[in-house]
């Protein structure tokens, strides 16, 4: 297994006890608290970016990237998107999720990763 694919499969756990830089762990604390709680944002957060070298613009493409992504989800639920055939057994190859159960996921039984 290479060193992406232990970290991808550490980041789909928990991204904070992946094998993070403190740059790439503060741009994740930064898209999770967007995603998450969108209104508590403050100056302090973009600081908290700038600290670890991140300029306007790569600051910019963090949060375009992080809301595109929650916006596109949120269309996706919103009207019924099921995902592709397969796509679970692909899923599957990489293990569960923990919290899957809470996410609203279904997962097909027969695919479940014990």
């Amino acid at each position: 297994m290479s060193r992406e694919d232990t970290l991808a499969d550490q980041l789909k756990v928990d991204y904070t006890k992946a094998g993070l830089t403190p740059r790439e762990r503060a741009m994740l604390d930064f898209a999770h608290k967007l995603t998450c709680t969108p209104s508590a944002m403050r100056e302090s957060d973009v600081r908290s970016l700038r600290a670890v070298g991140f300029d306007d613009e790569a600051i910019l493409r963090i949060v375009m990237l992080a809301s595109f992504f929650n916006y596109i989800n949120r269309v996706a639920d919103a009207l019924g998107v099921e995902l592709d055939e397969g796509c679970w057994e692909r899923f599957a190859a990489h293990g569960s999720v923990p919290w899957e159960a809470e996410s609203g996921s279904h997962r097909p039984e027969e695919v479940r990763v014990r």
